[in-house]
C-alpha cells in the first residue's frame, strides 16, 4: 500500500513536469525550421563570414544553432545584426525568445520592452513581447504562493495482496492459494502548498517550500485508510542549456490515524539540453524509512535506499517519446531483505485527441543477495511489470490543460508481479478519477 501512495504522488510531480516542458519544446518560432532548409551551420556561417551585415543570413545561422542546441552561439549572430542595425526587430524578437527559454528574464524583458515600442515589429511581436512581460511581472514577484487541491475516487483490484489462483512457492512446495480477487473502491483527496521566493539574480534561482497532504479512503480495506503528509524544501538554479534542482523531504505515513512510517530523502536533478528537441535528466536520490508504533520485525525494509535513474525525452510536434533507467540499492535491519532493484521504462505523451494522453510501461528486476532462512535454499528474485494510461484534459477549454487550469485526470493502470519465493504470482489494476483545481 506504501507503494500505491507514492505512485499517486509521483503522478502529481510527473504531470507538474511534463507540461512545461512540453510547452517549451512546442514554441516553433526558435527551435523549427523550414522543411527545406538543408543547410549546415558551417555552410550558413561561411555565407555569413562573406556578407557579415546580412541580417537575413544571420538569422537564419541562428535558427540552425538554435536546433542544434547551440544558444551562446546563436546570442552572437542575432546580436551581430543589431550592432550595425540596432532596431531589427526580427533579431530582438528572437533574442528575446532564448533569454526566455535559457531562464536569463532580465535580458528577455530588456528586449521585450523594446520590441513593445518598435515601430519596425509586427503586430505579433508586440503582443507576444506584452504577454511575456506580463508572464515575467506574475512570475517573478519575490514571493509566490501556490498551489492545488483534488477529489476523486476508483476502484483498486485487492489491495490487501492476492488474486485468484495466485501461486506459491515455499522452499521446496508449490502450492496454490485460491485467494478471491476483491474490487475495492476508494476516494482520494489531495493538497499541496507551495510558497516560493524567487532570488534576485540574472538566472532567476528560486527556493520553494511545499507542504502536501494526502488521503486514500478505502470503503473495507483490512489494513485501514492511509493518509500522507511531506514537506519538501528545493533548491532550482536554471543555467543556459541546463538546470539545477536539490531538495531534502520528509513525509510522515498514517494507517487509521495512527503513526506507521516515516520516511526522509535527498534529490538531486541535473536536467540539460542535447539539442532543441532532445533533453535529459540524471537523478540521483537518498531516502530512509523508520517504522513507528505497529508491529515492526527484522524483515521490514527499514534502513536507506539509493538511487540513481537516467532519463531521455525527444519532443516532435504532437508527441513527445520519453525513456528511462535506473538502479536502486536498499539495505534493511534483516540481511535477506537487502536488494538491488533494476528498472527500465518508457513513455509517450500526446495531444492527438483532446487533453494530454500518456502511455507508460515499465519493467523491474529485485534481486536480493542474501538467503531467508524461512525459503531454505532460494534466493528471492522478483519481477514486476506495468502499463499505465493517463489522460489529462482542461475543464475551462476541454483541450490540453493550459497552466493552472482546472482538469480531470483519468488514470487507468496493470499490473503483473512474480516472484520465486514470494506468495503470488499476482495481476492486478486500477482505475481513478480525479479533479484538480489550482489556485
Amino acid at each position: 500500500m506504501i507503494n500505491k501512495l507514492i505512485t499517486a504522488l509521483l503522478i502529481f510531480v510527473f504531470t507538474g513536469f511534463i507540461l512545461p516542458t512540453w510547452g517549451m519544446a512546442q514554441n516553433p518560432d526558435i527551435t523549427d525550421l523550414p522543411d527545406d532548409a538543408h543547410i549546415i551551420e558551417q555552410q550558413a556561417f561561411d555565407l555569413v563570414f562573406v556578407d557579415p551585415d546580412n541580417p537575413a543570413l544571420n538569422i537564419d545561422l541562428a535558427k540552425i544553432q538554435l536546433r542544434y542546441g547551440n544558444y551562446k552561439a546563436a546570442i552572437g549572430s542575432l546580436e551581430r545584426i543589431l550592432i550595425s542595425n540596432p532596431s531589427d526587430a526580427n533579431a530582438q524578437f528572437l533574442l528575446m525568445q532564448i533569454y526566455m527559454l535559457t531562464g536569463n528574464h532580465i535580458d528577455a524583458r530588456r528586449y521585450a520592452n523594446r520590441i513593445r515600442v518598435s515601430e519596425l515589429a509586427t503586430n505579433e511581436q508586440i503582443s507576444t513581447a506584452e504577454q511575456i512581460i506580463a508572464r515575467m511581472d506574475t512570475e517573478n514577484r519575490p514571493f509566490l504562493f501556490s498551489g492545488f487541491q483534488s477529489l476523486g475516487g476508483g476502484i483498486d483490484d485487492n489491495p490487501e495482496g492476492g488474486s485468484k489462483s495466485n501461486r506459491a512457492l515455499i522452499g521446496n512446495i508449490i502450492g496454490t492459494l485460491d485467494k478471491q480477487a476483491q474490487a475495492e473502491e476508494f476516494l482520494t483527496t489531495s493538497l499541496m502548498l507551495d510558497l516560493t521566493a524567487r532570488l534576485e539574480n540574472q538566472s532567476q534561482s528560486q527556493i520553494q517550500i511545499r507542504l502536501l497532504q494526502h488521503l486514500r479512503d478505502y470503503s473495507h480495506y483490512n489494513d485501514g485508510d492511509l493518509s500522507s503528509t511531506g514537506i519538501v524544501a528545493n533548491y532550482m538554479h536554471p543555467f543556459a542549456a541546463m538546470r539545477f534542482d536539490a531538495s531534502v523531504n520528509a513525509n510522515h505515513v498514517a494507517i487509521n490515524g495512527s503513526p506507521y512510517l516515516n520516511i526522509y530523502g535527498s534529490d538531486i536533478n541535473i536536467a540539460h539540453h542535447l539539442t532543441s528537441r532532445i533533453s535529459g535528466t540524471l537523478t540521483t536520490s537518498l531516502s530512509r524509512r523508520v517504522y513507528k508504533a505497529r508491529q515492526v520485525n527484522a524483515s521490514l525494509q527499514t534502513g536507506h535506499s539509493y538511487l540513481v535513474r537516467y532519463r531521455i525525452s525527444h519532443a516532435y510536434d504532437h508527441a513527445q517519446i520519453s525513456g528511462y533507467i535506473s538502479t536502486e540499492y536498499t539495505d534493511a535491519t534483516a540481511a535477506w531483505e537487502r536488494y538491488s532493484l533494476r528498472r527500465v521504462g518508457a513513455d509517450i505523451t500526446t495531444d492527438i485527441m483532446p487533453g494530454l494522453t500518456i502511455f507508460s510501461a515499465s519493467y523491474s528486476t529485485r534481486d536480493h543477495a542474501h538467503l531467508n532462512p524461512a525459503f531454505g535454499s532460494t534466493y528471492r528474485s522478483d519481477i514486476r511489470r506495468d502499463f499505465t494510461i493517463t489522460h489529462h484534459i482542461g475543464l475551462r477549454g476541454l483541450a490540453t490543460p493550459e497552466a493552472g487550469e482546472t482538469r480531470l485526470t483519468t488514470r487507468a493502470s496493470l499490473r503483473n508481479e512474480s516472484s520465486t519465493i514470494a506468495n503470488y504470482h499476482r495481476n492486478s489494476g486500477e482505475i481513478s478519477m480525479v479533479i484538480t483545481r489550482y489556485f
